[in-house]
């Protein structure tokens, strides 16, 4: 049974690890304010924009409402940890999913898109905030 529980256990990890590295950038491209936590509004954008067959408001509510772990009196965010387990568990944002509203389906094709997006990032985080404010 011990033999059993490691190497479950051996697996979970080396499952979070490889959702952590692949959600990473979708956690740093929706912490708009860059406070290290993710709060409702900018996970709603981050679920509309990435997940837009599965997203409804009612339902990204409830994900975020039973997996906010940074509580406090006047609000409630997601730490970066809390967001892999949750990304994991419900199996959101993958890389997949970015990539696809990336527009990119070749690995070839991400270098020049990174370079624009660059030199417009500024005023591209802006209007993002504006619109969820």
């Amino acid at each position: 049974m011990d033999t059993f529980f490691a190497r479950v256990l051996t697996e979970y990890r080396y499952v979070m690890n490889e959702t952590k590295i692949s959600v990473k950038n979708a956690f740093l491209a929706c912490d708009l304010d860059g406070n290290g936590t993710i709060n409702i509004n900018e996970f709603h954008t981050l679920f509309r924009h990435l997940e837009p067959d599965r997203f409804t408001l009612g339902k990204a509510c409830k994900i975020f409402e039973s997996s906010a772990d940074i509580i406090t009196a006047d609000s409630k965010s997601l730490s970066f940890k809390r967001f892999t387990s949750l990304c994991l568990q419900d199996r959101l944002f993958s890389e997949n999913s970015q990539r696809r509203f990336l527009g990119i389906y070749e690995k070839y094709e991400v270098d020049p898109l990174f370079v624009e997006l660059k030199g417009t990032w500024t005023s591209e985080k802006q209007f993002i905030s504006d619109s969820i404010d």
